[in-house]
């Protein structure tokens, strides 16, 4: 499987994790060496922290907005997560 994204994940995308150990967690994609897994992006999770996430297991968070750019992006839909 290629990236979920053509081209990969930009630096400070809003992400949320599909599948894994963290699914259902979102947060921002990271600028982070070393680039241990090719084909992995280094994310800012909202719950589990920094953590390598394989590409193919993160989507655009549809639920980030612009106007709140220093909080973190929450899933509305998981009730243990403030959103």
């Amino acid at each position: 499987m290629g990236p979920a994204i053509p081209g990969g994940f930009a630096d400070g995308l809003r992400v949320v994790v599909t599948s894994g150990q963290y699914a259902g967690d979102s947060g921002e994609v990271i600028n982070r060496e070393p680039d241990l897994r090719p084909g992995s992006v280094w994310v800012n999770l909202v719950t589990a922290g920094i953590h390598l996430v394989p590409d193919y297991r993160l989507i655009p968070d549809s639920t980030a907005t612009s106007s709140e750019p220093d909080r973190p992006a929450t899933l509305s839909s998981d009730p243990a997560m403030p959103g």
